[in-house]
């Protein structure tokens, strides 16, 4: 991912997307087919996700990011802000002894 210029996610069947996570914390540009976990991942990014299943829905996103220089280094850095506020480990494990406790506290109840 280092020398890429972008992401193209394809696969609208991703049980999460991590593909598209390690791409937003390299900084990539991220475009993504609506489906799986690309529409939880890219949530309110809809400039940057396209109708599953539609080569002319990705062309023309592809056209659209290709010759925006703006709008690749804006997706790039929405990516990366995503990245940490939702998807770094600490987070992850944030998240998940949030669920424990939870669910414990439910149990003890």
């Amino acid at each position: 991912m280092a020398r890429a210029a972008l992401f193209l996610a394809t696969a609208p069947a991703e049980p999460f997307g991590l593909s598209v996570v390690e791409a937003m914390a390299a900084r990539l540009p991220v475009l993504a087919a609506a489906g799986g976990a690309h529409n939880e991942v890219l949530a309110g990014f809809d400039d940057q996700v396209f109708r599953a299943g539609s080569a002319d829905a990705c062309r023309d996103a592809l056209e659209r990011i290709a010759a925006d220089s703006e709008a690749r280094t804006e997706a790039a850095q929405r990516g990366r802000r995503r990245f940490e506020e939702r998807f770094t480990v600490e987070r992850q494990v944030d998240a998940l002894l949030g669920v424990y406790e939870r669910a414990m506290s439910r149990s003890e109840g």
